[in-house]
């Protein structure tokens, strides 16, 4: 996916820092970096402690990634209630496109930086829409603008 991004056009990709999507998503950006020197990672990160109750494994993955990134944007010294919201905020007013998996829940992270995005105008590509994925690779490979 994130190779069919850079054929677009794309070359700084935005990512929240969390555990789950956001890690495949940066260690796949980090990846399409080996062969792509121009593409960029930049952390979104919410706060400085944010990986505190993390697992060892998972701490030690986003230690591997932060030190990686091309930049890590830290929006609060320490973690707050609200603090995901305000980074959800930021990633959607930085960002012209959104790649998001999603399964359609009402509340947490994911839908409320959809909804962002899609209030913004901002085009979202749902991952965990196979048919969704189909249409966007198809369009990338064959050259045809997407109506967005």
């Amino acid at each position: 996916m994130t190779e069919a991004l850079y054929e677009r056009g794309f070359r700084r990709f935005l990512c929240g820092g969390a555990v789950g999507f956001d890690t495949v998503a940066a260690s796949c950006v980090l990846e399409l970096r080996e062969s792509r020197p121009d593409a960029r990672l930049i952390l979104a990160l919410p706060c400085e402690d944010q990986a505190f109750h993390w697992t060892p494994g998972e701490r030690s993955l986003y230690r591997e990634i932060r030190e990686k990134a091309d930049r890590a944007i830290v929006l609060s010294d320490h973690y707050y209630n609200g603090c995901m919201m305000v980074r959800n905020r930021f990633m959607a007013d930085h960002a012209s496109f959104c790649v998001a998996y999603w399964l359609g829940t009402a509340s947490g992270g994911t839908a409320s930086t959809v909804r962002l995005a899609l209030r913004k105008g901002m085009p979202v590509l749902n991952i965990a829409i196979p048919e969704e994925v189909r249409v966007f690779l198809r369009d990338t490979r064959e050259r045809i603008p997407l109506p967005f």
